[in-house]
C-alpha cells in the first residue's frame, strides 16, 4: 500500500523553489514520498536529503546536483533518471533499478548499492539508447553486495579491478613471453654457435700438435700431413677474419644491436610490465579486502593508482602492443633453408 504524504508529494512536484522554502519552515520533517510516482519529474537541485524513496518511481527524472544524501531509496525505481552530479553519500539503494540510469559526477560515498541493478549508461543525443558506462563514477566505501554491473564498466575501481587482477594479468604475461621467446632463442643459437666455434679451436689445435709429433717420427708421411693442416690452417685464417662483436644477453635479448626505435619498444614493453606489476601489488591486496567485506575501498586508497593507469600504463600498453607486433613480423620474415 503506498504511504506517500500527500503534501510532501506536492511540494516536491512543485520544484527546487518551493521545495526549498518548505525546508525552511520544515527543518526537522524528513519528506515522506514511499511509493510515490515521481517518474519525469524535475527535480534538479532538489533538497531530498534523508527523504523516504523507498519503491518511488523515479524513472527518467532529473535530478542533477540534487542531495540525496542519506536518502532511502530501497527499490527506488530510477530506470533512465539523470543523476548527474547528485550526492548520494550514505544514500539506501537496496534492490533499486539504476539500469540506464546517468551517474557522471555522482557522490557515491558509503552508499548501500546491495542487490541493485547498477548497469550504468549515458546516452548520446545523436546516438538514443546507446549504452556508454561513465568512467567518472567514484565507488567509495559502497555496499556492493550482489549489485550487477557491467562486464566493461568503466568506473575507476571496476578498471582497476578487472585489469590488474584476474585474466588480463595472463595476457599481459603471454604479451611479454611473445616478445622475448624469440629472442631469448636467437641468443640461445648464438651461445650454442659460440661453444661449438670454441671446442672446433680446441680441437684443431689439438690435431695440430698431434700432426707435429706424427711429422717428427715419421718423416716420410710429410706432404700426407701437409695435405690434412692446409684446410684446418686455412680454417683458422678465415675464422680470424670475422668479425665478431661482444654483447651481453640482456643486450641482445633489449634489441642493443637493433636500430634505436627497436630497442625503445623493448623498453616500453619492459617499462609497462613493471609498472603493471606495481600497480597489481597495491591493487590485488584491496580487491581481496573487497571480496571479503563486500564494502568497495575508500576512493583514496585507489584513485593514485588508477591515474597512474590512465597517464602511465596506458600509454605504455600501446608501446608495448607495438613491440609485440614488430617482434612478430620480424619472426615470420626470417627465413629458413628446406631440403628441395
Amino acid at each position: 500500500m503506498p504511504t506517500w504524504n500527500d503534501e510532501h508529494l506536492a511540494v516536491v512536484k512543485e520544484g527546487g523553489h518551493v521545495l526549498k522554502e518548505w525546508w525552511v519552515t520544515h527543518p526537522h520533517e524528513p519528506l515522506n514520498l514511499d511509493r510515490a510516482d515521481l517518474s519525469g519529474a524535475y527535480l534538479r537541485d532538489a533538497m531530498l536529503s534523508g527523504a523516504n524513496l523507498s519503491g518511488t518511481n523515479l524513472s527518467h527524472a532529473n535530478l542533477r546536483d540534487a542531495d540525496l544524501s542519506h536518502a532511502n531509496l530501497r527499490g527506488a525505481n530510477l530506470t533512465g533518471a539523470d543523476l548527474t552530479g547528485t550526492n548520494l553519500t550514505g544514500a539506501d539503494l537496496t534492490g533499486a533499478d539504476l539500469v540506464d540510469a546517468v551517474l557522471k559526477w555522482a557522490v557515491l560515498k558509503g552508499t548501500n548499492l546491495e542487490d541493485a541493478e547498477f548497469f550504468i549508461a549515458e546516452f548520446d543525443q545523436n546516438r538514443p539508447r546507446t549504452p556508454l558506462v561513465p568512467s567518472d563514477v567514484w565507488l567509495d566505501r559502497c555496499r556492493v553486495h550482489k549489485a550487477r554491473f557491467r562486464p566493461r564498466a568503466r568506473d575507476a575501481w571496476s578498471v582497476l579491478r578487472r585489469t590488474y587482477t584476474g585474466p588480463r594479468f595472463i595476457l599481459s604475461l603471454l604479451l611479454l613471453l611473445a616478445f622475448v621467446v624469440p629472442r631469448i632463442g636467437k641468443v640461445m643459437f648464438w651461445k650454442g654457435v659460440e661453444k661449438a666455434e670454441m671446442r672446433m679451436e680446441e680441437t684443431i689445435s689439438e690435431l695440430e700438435l698431434q700432426l707435429d709429433d706424427y711429422t717428427v717420427k715419421h718423416p716420410e708421411s710429410s706432404a700426407l700431413v701437409r695435405m690434412i693442416v692446409t684446410p684446418l690452417k686455412e680454417y683458422g685464417d678465415f675464422d680470424e677474419t670475422m668479425r665478431w662483436k661482444r654483447h651481453s644477453i640482456g643486450g641482445l635479448v633489449l634489441g642493443a644491436h637493433e636500430p634505436w626505435w627497436v630497442m625503445a619498444l623493448a623498453f616500453g614493453l619492459l617499462a609497462f610490465n613493471l609498472v603493471r606489476a606495481v600497480i597489481m601489488w597495491f591493487v590485488a591486496p584491496i580487491r581481496d579486502a573487497e571480496e571479503r567485506s563486500r564494502v568497495t575501498p575508500a576512493r583514496d586508497d585507489y584513485e593514485t593508482w588508477y591515474w597512474i593507469h590512465r597517464c602511465v600504463a596506458t600509454p605504455l600498453f600501446v608501446v608495448s602492443v607495438g613491440a609485440v607486433l614488430w617482434s612478430m613480423f620480424d619472426l615470420l620474415l626470417t627465413t629458413v633453408y628446406l631440403p628441395a
